[in-house]
């Protein structure tokens, strides 16, 4: 045994401090510690990777206000929408307030044609105009239910594609959250 190492006075001897002889920590005096297996480490972190792969794949699936329609020559974006006849005025009125637009004027030139104007804040004078589609237009809106509308938008006096398709989209929204009720609390 190798003889001990001298010590200053007033400090313990070397064997009483709480290294080693490699210097490496010493154990509490408590139960040995157990290692926790990897499978039980992954437990807990395999719900989270799941829940975030859940919320990309939500967010990428979008909602029904995404933009719709398709550019037309002239610059206008139409698009097909389904929903009643009858909440046609109701979904212009949500998408209007949505896009920071005022219905100026509405009106019905022939059966199965609405035609609305609104203005922007920018004073931009912005026109939607919504016919029935399919052999709902031969009724002219006497069919109950939802029925295809094709509608079409477009900002004077140049156009613009994005606000065009986010009006056509809220208005898609509403439609579908009308449809068959007499009421729903806008989202």
């Amino acid at each position: 045994m190798p003889a001990p190492l001298p010590t200053s006075p007033g400090l313990p001897p070397r064997s009483a401090l709480p290294f080693g002889a490699a210097g490496q920590g010493a154990r509490s005096a408590g139960p040995p510690r157990r290692e926790i297996p990897r499978v039980r480490r992954w437990l807990w972190r395999t719900p989270v990777l799941l829940v975030l792969a859940g919320l990309v794949a939500c967010a990428a699936v979008g909602d029904d206000r995404d933009p719709v329609g398709a550019s037309t020559p002239g610059g206008w974006t139409a698009a097909v929408l389904r929903g009643d006849w009858d909440d046609l005025r109701a979904a212009v009125l949500h998408a209007a307030s949505r896009n920071e637009l005022a219905l100026v004027r509405a009106d019905e030139p022939e059966p199965g044609v609405q035609r609305f104007e609104l203005l922007s804040i920018r004073e931009e004078r912005v026109e939607l105009v919504a016919r029935l589609a399919g052999p709902a237009a031969a009724e002219a809106g006497a069919t109950p239910g939802p029925v295809a509308i094709e509608a079409a938008a477009f900002f004077h006096p140049f156009g613009d594609e994005p606000r065009q398709r986010r009006l056509l989209g809220e208005m898609r929204g509403r439609l579908r959250d009308l449809a068959g009720v007499a009421f729903h609390p806008a989202r």
